[in-house]
Protein backbone atom coordinates (compact mmCIF):
# COMPACT_ATOMS: atom_id res chain seq x y z
CA UNK A 1 0.00 0.00 0.00
CA UNK A 2 1.51 3.37 -0.89
CA UNK A 3 1.46 5.95 2.13
CA UNK A 4 -0.90 8.10 2.09
CA UNK A 5 -2.13 11.00 4.03
CA UNK A 6 -5.01 10.63 7.07
CA UNK A 7 -7.38 13.75 7.45
CA UNK A 8 -6.61 15.56 11.09
CA UNK A 9 -8.28 18.29 10.36
CA UNK A 10 -10.48 19.52 13.49
CA UNK A 11 -14.45 20.14 13.40
CA UNK A 12 -15.78 23.09 13.74
CA UNK A 13 -18.71 21.85 16.23
CA UNK A 14 -15.95 20.43 18.12
CA UNK A 15 -14.00 23.20 18.33
CA UNK A 16 -16.56 25.68 19.30
CA UNK A 17 -17.75 23.12 21.82
CA UNK A 18 -14.12 22.67 23.22
CA UNK A 19 -13.41 26.40 23.78
CA UNK A 20 -16.76 27.12 25.36
CA UNK A 21 -17.11 23.95 27.67
CA UNK A 22 -14.99 24.85 30.56
CA UNK A 23 -15.21 28.63 30.54
CA UNK A 24 -17.96 30.28 32.86
CA UNK A 25 -20.31 32.66 31.32
CA UNK A 26 -19.11 35.09 33.71
CA UNK A 27 -15.08 35.04 32.36
CA UNK A 28 -16.39 35.03 28.52
CA UNK A 29 -18.46 38.46 29.56
CA UNK A 30 -14.81 39.61 31.40
CA UNK A 31 -13.09 38.59 28.35
CA UNK A 32 -15.11 40.91 26.14
CA UNK A 33 -14.55 43.94 28.79
CA UNK A 34 -10.43 42.47 28.66
CA UNK A 35 -10.49 43.72 24.82
CA UNK A 36 -11.66 47.35 25.37
CA UNK A 37 -9.42 47.53 27.97
CA UNK A 38 -6.54 46.74 26.27
CA UNK A 39 -7.99 49.09 23.54
CA UNK A 40 -8.23 52.12 25.86
CA UNK A 41 -4.76 51.42 27.51
CA UNK A 42 -3.82 51.50 23.91
CA UNK A 43 -5.15 54.63 23.03
CA UNK A 44 -2.92 55.90 25.73
CA UNK A 45 0.12 54.98 24.64
CA UNK A 46 0.70 51.72 26.82
CA UNK A 47 2.07 53.20 29.92
CA UNK A 48 3.72 50.43 31.98
CA UNK A 49 1.28 48.81 35.06
CA UNK A 50 2.64 49.21 38.09
CA UNK A 51 1.33 49.92 41.66
CA UNK A 52 2.42 53.28 41.85
CA UNK A 53 1.04 54.00 37.99
CA UNK A 54 -1.96 56.84 38.23
CA UNK A 55 -3.10 56.16 34.76
CA UNK A 56 -6.10 58.42 33.63
CA UNK A 57 -9.11 56.18 32.30
CA UNK A 58 -11.55 58.58 32.80
CA UNK A 59 -12.79 58.89 29.06
CA UNK A 60 -13.54 55.38 28.69
CA UNK A 61 -16.53 53.84 28.96
CA UNK A 62 -17.70 50.09 28.62
CA UNK A 63 -21.39 49.83 28.41
CA UNK A 64 -23.04 46.32 28.95
CA UNK A 65 -26.78 45.53 28.57
CA UNK A 66 -28.49 41.29 28.78
CA UNK A 67 -31.67 40.09 29.48
CA UNK A 68 -33.22 36.84 28.64
CA UNK A 69 -33.32 38.48 25.19
CA UNK A 70 -29.89 39.24 24.05
CA UNK A 71 -26.62 40.94 25.12
CA UNK A 72 -24.34 43.98 23.94
CA UNK A 73 -21.69 45.25 24.92
CA UNK A 74 -20.34 48.65 23.38
CA UNK A 75 -16.80 50.48 24.58
CA UNK A 76 -15.57 54.37 23.08
CA UNK A 77 -11.97 52.59 23.48
CA UNK A 78 -10.15 53.06 19.98
CA UNK A 79 -12.02 50.61 17.91
CA UNK A 80 -10.19 47.73 15.66
CA UNK A 81 -8.22 49.07 12.82
CA UNK A 82 -9.38 47.46 9.37
CA UNK A 83 -6.23 45.78 8.93
CA UNK A 84 -6.28 44.22 12.20
CA UNK A 85 -9.72 42.66 11.64
CA UNK A 86 -8.91 41.41 8.45
CA UNK A 87 -5.60 39.66 9.26
CA UNK A 88 -5.88 39.19 13.45
CA UNK A 89 -8.76 40.12 15.60
CA UNK A 90 -11.21 37.18 14.41
CA UNK A 91 -8.58 34.34 13.81
CA UNK A 92 -8.35 31.43 15.97
CA UNK A 93 -5.65 32.00 18.40
CA UNK A 94 -3.16 34.86 17.98
CA UNK A 95 -0.96 34.36 14.73
CA UNK A 96 3.25 34.48 15.12
CA UNK A 97 2.91 38.06 12.54
CA UNK A 98 0.25 39.79 15.44
CA UNK A 99 2.31 42.64 17.60
CA UNK A 100 0.38 42.48 20.56
CA UNK A 101 0.69 46.34 22.52
CA UNK A 102 2.36 46.37 25.51
CA UNK A 103 0.93 45.78 29.19
CA UNK A 104 -2.29 43.87 27.59
CA UNK A 105 -4.04 41.41 28.90
CA UNK A 106 -5.49 39.41 26.37
CA UNK A 107 -2.98 37.20 25.05
CA UNK A 108 -4.50 33.70 23.73
CA UNK A 109 -6.39 35.26 20.74
CA UNK A 110 -9.39 33.43 21.38
CA UNK A 111 -11.43 35.44 23.77
CA UNK A 112 -14.15 37.56 21.92
CA UNK A 113 -14.54 34.23 19.55
CA UNK A 114 -14.86 32.00 22.68
CA UNK A 115 -17.52 34.72 24.43
CA UNK A 116 -19.92 35.31 21.48
CA UNK A 117 -19.81 31.37 20.36
CA UNK A 118 -21.13 30.75 24.12
CA UNK A 119 -23.37 33.49 24.25
CA UNK A 120 -25.97 32.97 21.03
CA UNK A 121 -26.55 31.89 17.79
CA UNK A 122 -26.59 35.72 16.18
CA UNK A 123 -23.88 37.49 16.46
CA UNK A 124 -22.58 41.52 14.82
CA UNK A 125 -19.48 43.12 15.81
CA UNK A 126 -19.30 46.58 15.06
CA UNK A 127 -15.98 48.94 14.92
CA UNK A 128 -15.13 52.57 14.22
CA UNK A 129 -11.20 52.64 14.74
CA UNK A 130 -9.37 56.12 15.54
CA UNK A 131 -7.36 56.67 12.25
CA UNK A 132 -3.49 56.39 13.08
CA UNK A 133 -3.30 59.49 11.37
CA UNK A 134 -4.45 62.50 11.97
CA UNK A 135 -6.90 63.75 9.50
CA UNK A 136 -7.63 60.19 7.95
CA UNK A 137 -11.13 59.24 7.70
CA UNK A 138 -11.66 56.56 9.74
CA UNK A 139 -13.16 52.18 8.33
CA UNK A 140 -16.03 51.73 9.81
CA UNK A 141 -17.28 47.32 9.31
CA UNK A 142 -19.58 44.81 10.84
CA UNK A 143 -18.80 41.16 10.94
CA UNK A 144 -21.89 39.21 10.98
CA UNK A 145 -22.16 35.33 12.13
CA UNK A 146 -24.97 33.38 11.93
CA UNK A 147 -23.28 30.89 13.78
CA UNK A 148 -25.35 27.44 12.91
CA UNK A 149 -24.90 28.67 9.34
CA UNK A 150 -21.07 29.31 9.87
CA UNK A 151 -20.68 25.77 11.07
CA UNK A 152 -22.13 23.96 8.27
CA UNK A 153 -19.89 26.16 5.99
CA UNK A 154 -16.20 24.41 4.89
CA UNK A 155 -14.23 27.47 5.18
CA UNK A 156 -13.20 29.02 8.96
CA UNK A 157 -13.49 33.13 7.89
CA UNK A 158 -16.09 35.56 8.87
CA UNK A 159 -18.06 37.95 6.36
CA UNK A 160 -16.76 41.42 6.96
CA UNK A 161 -18.33 44.47 5.28
CA UNK A 162 -18.90 48.16 5.70
CA UNK A 163 -20.61 49.66 8.48
CA UNK A 164 -22.20 53.13 9.68
CA UNK A 165 -19.60 54.34 12.13
CA UNK A 166 -19.89 54.33 15.41
CA UNK A 167 -20.48 57.58 17.28
CA UNK A 168 -16.93 57.17 19.06
CA UNK A 169 -14.22 54.95 17.83
CA UNK A 170 -14.89 51.64 19.81
CA UNK A 171 -16.47 48.12 19.08
CA UNK A 172 -19.67 47.32 19.47
CA UNK A 173 -20.83 43.96 19.91
CA UNK A 174 -24.67 42.88 19.92
CA UNK A 175 -25.51 38.75 20.16
CA UNK A 176 -29.06 37.78 19.87
CA UNK A 177 -31.16 34.28 19.59
CA UNK A 178 -29.02 33.20 22.85
CA UNK A 179 -28.61 29.85 24.10
CA UNK A 180 -31.26 28.54 26.03
CA UNK A 181 -28.87 28.24 29.41
CA UNK A 182 -27.55 31.48 28.93
CA UNK A 183 -30.62 33.15 28.40
CA UNK A 184 -31.82 31.21 31.18
CA UNK A 185 -29.16 32.65 34.01
CA UNK A 186 -29.70 36.24 32.20
CA UNK A 187 -33.07 35.98 33.41
CA UNK A 188 -32.07 34.94 37.34
CA UNK A 189 -32.46 37.75 39.32
CA UNK A 190 -29.09 37.16 41.27
CA UNK A 191 -27.01 37.22 37.94
CA UNK A 192 -26.57 40.71 37.77
CA UNK A 193 -25.56 41.69 41.06
CA UNK A 194 -22.89 38.63 41.31
CA UNK A 195 -21.42 39.70 37.46
CA UNK A 196 -21.48 44.11 39.14
CA UNK A 197 -19.75 42.51 42.48
CA UNK A 198 -16.89 40.95 39.89
CA UNK A 199 -16.60 43.88 37.63
CA UNK A 200 -16.18 46.09 40.45
CA UNK A 201 -13.63 43.53 41.72
CA UNK A 202 -11.65 42.48 39.05
CA UNK A 203 -11.14 45.69 36.95
CA UNK A 204 -10.95 48.09 40.49
CA UNK A 205 -7.72 49.28 39.71
CA UNK A 206 -9.09 50.13 36.15
CA UNK A 207 -12.30 51.57 38.31
CA UNK A 208 -10.13 53.64 40.55
CA UNK A 209 -8.42 55.46 37.92
CA UNK A 210 -11.13 56.75 36.13
CA UNK A 211 -12.69 53.95 33.84
CA UNK A 212 -17.00 53.89 34.14
CA UNK A 213 -18.03 50.56 33.50
CA UNK A 214 -22.26 50.21 33.72
CA UNK A 215 -23.81 47.36 33.51
CA UNK A 216 -27.93 47.83 32.50
CA UNK A 217 -27.37 51.43 32.71
CA UNK A 218 -25.96 51.04 36.28
CA UNK A 219 -22.46 52.18 37.52
CA UNK A 220 -20.16 49.83 38.92
CA UNK A 221 -18.36 50.79 41.99
CA UNK A 222 -14.59 49.73 42.97
CA UNK A 223 -14.06 46.86 45.00
CA UNK A 224 -11.76 48.89 47.95
CA UNK A 225 -7.96 47.06 48.94
CA UNK A 226 -7.74 48.22 52.79
CA UNK A 227 -4.93 47.69 54.73
CA UNK A 228 -4.74 48.66 58.63
CA UNK A 229 -1.80 50.53 59.13
CA UNK A 230 -0.39 51.62 63.08
CA UNK A 231 2.63 52.73 64.85
CA UNK A 232 2.20 48.88 65.63
CA UNK A 233 1.23 47.45 62.81
CA UNK A 234 3.16 48.33 59.46
CA UNK A 235 2.31 46.53 56.63
CA UNK A 236 4.59 45.15 53.79
CA UNK A 237 5.70 46.69 50.25
CA UNK A 238 8.29 45.61 48.49
CA UNK A 239 9.16 44.56 44.77
CA UNK A 240 11.54 42.83 42.70
CA UNK A 241 11.66 41.87 38.97
CA UNK A 242 12.23 38.80 37.34
CA UNK A 243 13.69 38.68 33.73
CA UNK A 244 10.82 41.02 32.01
CA UNK A 245 8.12 40.70 34.84
CA UNK A 246 8.13 43.17 37.87
CA UNK A 247 6.73 41.68 40.87
CA UNK A 248 5.31 43.66 43.49
CA UNK A 249 4.19 42.63 46.70
CA UNK A 250 1.74 43.78 49.64
CA UNK A 251 0.55 42.25 53.01
CA UNK A 252 -1.03 42.84 56.19
CA UNK A 253 -3.74 43.06 58.68
CA UNK A 254 -6.94 43.85 56.54
CA UNK A 255 -9.23 43.49 59.82
CA UNK A 256 -8.79 42.11 63.41
CA UNK A 257 -8.56 38.26 63.43
CA UNK A 258 -11.28 36.57 64.45
CA UNK A 259 -12.07 35.18 68.24
CA UNK A 260 -13.89 32.06 66.90
CA UNK A 261 -12.12 28.75 64.88
CA UNK A 262 -15.85 27.80 63.54
CA UNK A 263 -15.80 27.86 59.68
CA UNK A 264 -19.96 28.42 59.82
CA UNK A 265 -19.95 31.66 62.30
CA UNK A 266 -19.12 34.06 59.58
CA UNK A 267 -20.64 32.21 56.75
CA UNK A 268 -23.33 34.58 56.10
CA UNK A 269 -20.43 37.47 55.42
CA UNK A 270 -18.39 37.62 52.84
CA UNK A 271 -14.81 36.71 53.97
CA UNK A 272 -11.92 38.80 51.89
CA UNK A 273 -9.01 37.18 53.64
CA UNK A 274 -6.43 35.79 51.38
CA UNK A 275 -4.35 36.71 48.75
CA UNK A 276 -5.12 38.68 45.79
CA UNK A 277 -3.30 37.91 42.70
CA UNK A 278 -3.02 40.49 39.70
CA UNK A 279 -2.04 40.72 36.23
CA UNK A 280 -1.61 43.91 34.39
CA UNK A 281 -3.64 45.08 37.03
CA UNK A 282 -6.61 43.17 35.84
CA UNK A 283 -7.54 40.58 39.07
CA UNK A 284 -6.94 37.19 38.56
CA UNK A 285 -7.49 35.42 42.01
CA UNK A 286 -9.00 36.94 44.91
CA UNK A 287 -9.56 36.19 48.49
CA UNK A 288 -7.57 32.78 47.48
CA UNK A 289 -6.81 30.25 50.23
CA UNK A 290 -5.43 27.69 48.86
CA UNK A 291 -2.49 25.89 47.98
CA UNK A 292 -1.94 27.69 44.82
CA UNK A 293 -1.04 30.82 46.93
CA UNK A 294 0.98 28.90 49.56
CA UNK A 295 -1.69 27.71 52.03
CA UNK A 296 -0.84 23.97 52.78
CA UNK A 297 2.24 23.77 51.05
CA UNK A 298 4.03 21.01 51.69
CA UNK A 299 1.78 19.97 54.10
CA UNK A 300 1.79 22.76 56.23
CA UNK A 301 -0.07 25.77 57.31
CA UNK A 302 -3.01 24.82 55.52
CA UNK A 303 -6.03 27.87 56.15
CA UNK A 304 -7.90 28.17 59.56
CA UNK A 305 -10.43 30.49 59.91
CA UNK A 306 -7.77 31.96 62.93
CA UNK A 307 -6.00 33.47 60.20
CA UNK A 308 -9.06 35.56 59.15
CA UNK A 309 -7.76 39.14 58.67
CA UNK A 310 -5.11 38.47 56.73
CA UNK A 311 -4.42 40.34 53.09
CA UNK A 312 -1.93 39.76 50.62
CA UNK A 313 -1.47 41.22 47.11
CA UNK A 314 0.71 40.00 44.82
CA UNK A 315 1.00 42.03 41.09
CA UNK A 316 2.93 41.02 38.35
CA UNK A 317 3.16 43.44 35.23
CA UNK A 318 5.24 42.75 31.87
CA UNK A 319 5.00 44.62 28.11
CA UNK A 320 4.52 41.29 27.03
CA UNK A 321 1.19 39.12 28.33
CA UNK A 322 3.09 35.89 27.58
CA UNK A 323 5.65 36.25 30.52
CA UNK A 324 2.66 36.62 32.80
CA UNK A 325 1.46 33.88 34.70
CA UNK A 326 -2.14 33.38 33.51
CA UNK A 327 -4.25 30.42 32.55
CA UNK A 328 -6.51 30.67 29.44
CA UNK A 329 -9.37 31.57 31.60
CA UNK A 330 -7.63 34.34 33.36
CA UNK A 331 -9.43 32.75 36.82
CA UNK A 332 -6.45 31.34 37.80
CA UNK A 333 -2.40 31.27 37.46
CA UNK A 334 -0.23 28.93 36.13
CA UNK A 335 1.87 27.67 39.65
CA UNK A 336 4.61 26.37 37.17
CA UNK A 337 5.76 29.56 35.94
CA UNK A 338 9.04 30.54 36.95
CA UNK A 339 8.41 33.94 37.73
CA UNK A 340 5.32 32.55 40.00
CA UNK A 341 7.76 30.21 41.59
CA UNK A 342 10.05 33.48 42.27
CA UNK A 343 7.27 34.75 44.15
CA UNK A 344 5.72 32.21 46.11
CA UNK A 345 7.82 32.03 48.48
CA UNK A 346 8.05 35.16 49.63
CA UNK A 347 4.19 35.16 49.86
CA UNK A 348 4.28 31.81 52.02
CA UNK A 349 6.89 34.00 54.22
CA UNK A 350 4.14 36.25 54.82
CA UNK A 351 2.20 34.04 55.73
CA UNK A 352 3.88 32.50 58.07
CA UNK A 353 4.21 35.92 59.72
CA UNK A 354 0.64 36.11 59.96
CA UNK A 355 -0.25 32.85 61.28
CA UNK A 356 2.72 33.40 64.51
CA UNK A 357 0.98 36.55 65.31
CA UNK A 358 -2.56 34.95 65.82
CA UNK A 359 -1.39 31.93 67.05
CA UNK A 360 0.58 34.09 69.97
CA UNK A 361 -2.50 36.40 69.96
CA UNK A 362 -4.85 33.81 71.01
CA UNK A 363 -2.70 33.99 74.79
CA UNK A 364 -3.16 38.03 74.63
CA UNK A 365 -6.18 38.56 73.17
CA UNK A 366 -7.01 41.73 75.46
CA UNK A 367 -4.14 42.95 74.99
CA UNK A 368 -3.65 42.34 71.12
CA UNK A 369 -7.31 44.08 70.75
CA UNK A 370 -5.95 47.07 72.48
CA UNK A 371 -3.17 47.90 70.24
CA UNK A 372 -5.15 46.87 67.20
CA UNK A 373 -7.84 49.04 68.08
CA UNK A 374 -6.18 52.30 66.91
CA UNK A 375 -4.94 51.46 63.49
CA UNK A 376 -6.73 52.97 60.50
CA UNK A 377 -7.51 51.92 57.37
CA UNK A 378 -5.59 52.65 54.09
CA UNK A 379 -5.62 51.99 50.84
CA UNK A 380 -3.50 49.40 50.01
CA UNK A 381 -1.92 50.31 46.60
CA UNK A 382 -0.72 54.01 48.34
CA UNK A 383 1.30 52.05 50.97
CA UNK A 384 5.17 53.02 50.89
CA UNK A 385 7.74 51.07 50.43
CA UNK A 386 8.46 49.26 53.83
CA UNK A 387 10.17 45.82 53.62
CA UNK A 388 9.44 45.18 57.29
CA UNK A 389 6.61 43.71 57.95
CA UNK A 390 5.56 44.12 61.63
CA UNK A 391 2.68 43.36 63.88
CA UNK A 392 2.19 44.23 67.17
CA UNK A 393 4.25 42.80 69.94
CA UNK A 394 2.65 40.68 72.52
CA UNK A 395 3.84 40.30 76.13
CA UNK A 396 2.43 36.39 76.23
CA UNK A 397 0.82 35.42 79.18
CA UNK A 398 0.92 32.01 80.91
CA UNK A 399 -1.44 29.95 78.87
CA UNK A 400 -4.45 28.15 80.61
CA UNK A 401 -4.81 25.08 79.48
CA UNK A 402 -8.35 24.58 77.42
CA UNK A 403 -9.99 22.03 75.97
CA UNK A 404 -12.85 22.91 72.79
CA UNK A 405 -16.51 21.03 73.16
CA UNK A 406 -18.05 20.13 69.91
CA UNK A 407 -21.51 18.73 68.64
CA UNK A 408 -24.14 19.25 66.74
CA UNK A 409 -27.69 20.04 67.25
CA UNK A 410 -30.51 21.10 64.88
CA UNK A 411 -30.65 24.97 64.01
CA UNK A 412 -33.75 25.81 64.87
CA UNK A 413 -33.03 24.41 68.53
CA UNK A 414 -29.93 26.53 68.75
CA UNK A 415 -32.05 29.54 67.93
CA UNK A 416 -34.57 28.58 70.36
CA UNK A 417 -31.97 28.72 73.06
CA UNK A 418 -30.88 32.27 71.81
CA UNK A 419 -33.64 33.45 72.11
CA UNK A 420 -34.42 32.02 75.70
CA UNK A 421 -31.21 33.75 76.22
CA UNK A 422 -32.42 36.94 75.14
CA UNK A 423 -30.94 37.42 72.23
CA UNK A 424 -31.95 35.34 69.03
CA UNK A 425 -28.66 37.13 67.30
CA UNK A 426 -26.25 34.91 69.10
CA UNK A 427 -23.72 33.04 67.41
CA UNK A 428 -24.17 29.41 67.83
CA UNK A 429 -20.19 29.50 69.52
CA UNK A 430 -21.81 32.24 72.00
CA UNK A 431 -24.77 29.95 72.36
CA UNK A 432 -22.20 26.48 73.43
CA UNK A 433 -20.12 28.76 75.70
CA UNK A 434 -23.45 30.39 77.33
CA UNK A 435 -25.07 26.81 78.09
CA UNK A 436 -21.90 25.68 79.01
CA UNK A 437 -21.45 28.05 81.95
CA UNK A 438 -25.12 28.15 82.98
CA UNK A 439 -24.89 24.26 83.05
CA UNK A 440 -21.62 24.87 85.01
CA UNK A 441 -23.43 27.48 88.07
CA UNK A 442 -26.48 24.74 88.24
CA UNK A 443 -24.44 21.71 88.89
CA UNK A 444 -21.22 23.08 90.21
CA UNK A 445 -20.73 25.88 91.48
CA UNK A 446 -20.06 29.69 90.40
CA UNK A 447 -17.75 29.96 87.44
CA UNK A 448 -14.14 31.22 87.95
Amino acid sequence: MEATRVKADPTKAFFVRTITRDIRLEDCILDLVDNSLDGARSMLGAPASTIDGKIDFSKFLVEIHFSEDGFSIVDNCGGISLDDAINYAFTFGRREDDDPEDYTIGVYGIGMKRAVFKLGNQVSVRSTNRPPKKGAAPEPFEVTIDVPEWLKSPTWDFDLGPSDPLSKPGVEIVVKDLNDEVAAVFATPGFENNMRRLLGRDYSRFISHGLTIKVNGKAIRPFEFGILQSDTIKPFRADFTFRDVRVELISGMAAQPSESDDPDEDAEKEDRSGWYVLCNDRLVLAADKSIITGWGYEGKNRWHPQYRGFIGIVHFSAKSTEDLPLTTTKRSIDPDRQVYKGAIGRMIELTRAWIDYTNKRKSALEEAKSLEGGAKYVPAFDLPINKTLSYPTLTSAPRVKEITIQYPKLQRLVRDLAQGFGDPGLSAREVGNRSFDYAYRELVGEVE
